[in-house]
């Protein structure tokens, strides 16, 4: 009986062992043929999807388009307001270049740019303007062209008498074998306070791998073993040296002096997270008053923003303007750690981290308390608690200009800030809110510490516009002044920038049926129509072509209705031509009364002659070339 067991144990073991077996290796086949199954359908779904490419365009994401023409008759609108205010200042038009090198924007601090490289050139759309406005203002490009010119002459010339030679080296001017290449200084930051220079660097490459220096000035780099071939380099690089080395140590500056009134309206792109008042594409009314020293700069640029908010019917009820100045917060910031900072940080250390700690600032009003305190934890360590406190509530009570002054009156520092420059900003300052409430414009300022926009450039006063009733809305506006230097020549600049896609969602996208445009202004942007006009004739001379009385009698009539067409668009009169043909005068009317037309001129084949009808009276009156504007003259005054 035991002996039974064990077998019975042993039979009962090997089964499962084999079950076990049989499953594992039916699993390893399934796996097998389900990778297999995959791999093929992968490849069917790629060739799917590569079929659909061909066919299916997706639209890019945050990237605008005008096709409906409302959308396209409030763009225009809004430019043509941003245009007529800038004319009434006396402000010069430009246009610039979307597509533009990217060291221009290098040092820029806007991280989201839409760049790419293409033949081995770094190239970005334009992320912002300014930048471009300096560099076609100050910097002498033309000397630059010239410079290129005179080394595709110098390496043309070099590569015809070298052609004989076993062609040792391209003629192309980009090859392999040997390149010129100017290299630019950067102008991307403007208060960049060091020297600009270009360095000149020509490098010739050839098979061989000996290395000689041909000039110190120039410092050429020559690699070439060829004694022939040195020789027509010395040449060369001499020649060089004489004609462009010599001219171009420094890059030229133009216009140091002059005052510039500058205006445009670009397009901008920026790679950043898409929302509602947030797109990867906008336009910009770009603003900048150049080699203005006084505030009267900042009070002009203002007065226009103020003048193009009244215009779309906006006051102090609906928008605030906050003021900052960036030294004085600068100021402050130092004031109240100035303990803490003193004992570990030198002058340096010390400024890099207020410019650290504005970024913070900036997001003030974006987060918590808790949160602002706790980033202020984290980024430096070494402030005590009482100190950041002592911060947010100098942030939270200086309301208003006098108690700014009274704060800086019992705070004064020798160490790092100048007291006379310190008092010389706050002056100026303080002027700009005087002059407004001298003028009654005082309800539209508000002095806001925590305004300190997020371009590192701006060094003086700042500002941002926002809307009142919605706290959620992004800055209409922003701005201030960005005195920078080229070489040791001080350029003073003021600017402000608006963009498109907030105003336009304040004006038209209100639920409360745009309140801030008046009747008339809505009608421009539905694109009120005046006329709706209809003469299918042509279609029945095709009908009777062989009948020459006939087709003569039709090309008179074509010529009045012309005329007629002529004479009121002349006259500023809108006037839509129904092309399509219909059989039926009253689909005609269905169609002008939907597209809300006031009035519509159609030929009577009974009468033959032409008609104008009002739509909304339904009265009626034949009309030729001669009377057809008093008629309708006669129409708009009685029925206003």
């Amino acid at each position: 009986m035991p002996l039974l067991f064990f077998i019975l144990l042993i039979i009962y073991l090997h089964l499962i062992i084999c079950r076990k077996e049989a499953i594992e290796r039916k699993h390893k086949s399934l796996f097998l043929n389900n990778t297999l199954l995959k791999k093929n359908n992968i490849k069917r779904c790629c060739c799917k999807i590569n079929k659909k490419r061909i066919f299916s365009v997706q639209y890019v994401k945050g990237i605008r388009n005008f096709i409906n023409p409302t959308n396209y008759e409030k763009r225009e609108y809004l430019f043509n307001i941003w245009k007529q205010i800038a004319n009434n200042f006396s402000f010069d038009f430009y246009d610039l270049p979307i597509l533009e090198s990217y060291d221009l924007f290098r040092k820029s601090p806007i991280n989201e740019s839409y760049d790419f490289i293409k033949n081995n050139k770094h190239l970005i759309l334009r992320p912002e303007i300014t930048p471009q406005l300096i560099r076609y203002l100050y910097i002498n490009d033309n000397l630059l062209q010239g410079d290129r010119e005179e080394e595709n002459k110098i390496i043309k010339s070099n590569d015809d008498n070298n052609n004989n030679n076993n062609n040792i080296y391209n003629n192309n001017y980009y090859g392999d074998k040997h390149n010129y290449y100017c290299q630019q200084c950067d102008i991307t930051n403007k208060v960049n306070r060091e020297n600009t220079h270009t360095n000149y660097i020509n490098k010739y490459n050839t098979n061989h791998s000996s290395f000689h220096e041909q000039n110190e000035k120039c410092k050429h780099s020559v690699i070439n073993s060829n004694n022939g071939f040195n020789n027509n380099m010395n040449a060369c690089t001499s020649h060089f040296n004489e004609n462009i080395y010599k001219k171009k140590k420094i890059l030229k500056y133009q216009n140091i002096n002059k005052i510039f009134k500058m205006c445009t309206i670009g397009q901008c792109f920026r790679y950043e997270q898409t929302s509602r008042l947030r797109k990867r594409e906008h336009y910009q009314w770009n603003l900048d008053i150049l080699g203005i020293e006084n505030i009267y700069a900042e009070i002009e640029l203002l007065c226009m923003l103020i003048m193009f908010f009244n215009n779309v019917n906006m006051d102090d009820k609906n928008i605030v303007i906050k003021l900052n100045h960036k030294y004085i917060i600068e100021y402050i910031i130092y004031i109240i750690f100035q303990k803490d900072m003193n004992n570990i940080l030198s002058y340096n250390k010390i400024k890099n981290e207020i410019k650290k700690l504005l970024h913070i600032l900036d997001k003030f009003y974006k987060i918590n308390k808790s949160t602002f305190k706790l980033l202020l934890y984290k980024n430096f360590p070494y402030i005590q608690k009482e100190t950041i406190r002592h911060l947010y509530n100098v942030l939270k009570n200086i309301k208003h200009i006098n108690h700014l002054e009274q704060f800086v009156k019992c705070h004064n520092t020798n160490i790092y800030y100048n007291n006379i420059d310190t008092w010389k900003h706050l002056k100026n300052f303080k002027n700009i809110f005087n002059y407004f409430e001298q003028t009654n414009l005082n309800n539209y300022f508000k002095l806001d510490l925590t305004i300190v926009r997020g371009m590192d450039y701006y060094n003086n006063m700042v500002f941002e516009i926002y809307y009142k009733k919605d706290k959620s809305h992004r800055a209409i506006c922003g701005g201030g002044r960005y005195n920078f230097f080229l070489n040791d020549n001080k350029i003073y600049a003021v600017g402000c920038a608006m963009g498109d896609v907030v105003i336009t969602d304040l004006l038209f996208n209100n639920k409360k049926n745009n309140p801030f445009l008046s009747l008339s202004e809505q009608n421009k942007i539905n694109k009120y129509i005046h006329v709706v006009s209809y003469f299918p004739y042509f279609h029945n001379i095709t009908q009777n072509n062989n009948n020459q009385q006939i087709h003569s009698h039709t090309t008179n009539l074509y010529k009045e209705y012309y005329n007629i067409l002529n004479k009121l668009r002349n006259n500023n009169i809108i006037v839509n031509s129904i092309l399509k043909y219909y059989s039926n005068l009253s689909k005609v009317i269905k169609k002008a009364i939907h597209m809300n037309a006031k009035h519509i001129l159609f030929f009577s084949k009974d009468n033959n002659s032409f008609i104008l009808k009002n739509l909304k009276t339904k009265e009626q009156k034949f009309v030729t070339s001669d009377n057809i504007l008093d008629i309708y003259n006669n129409y708009i005054s009685t029925h206003k």
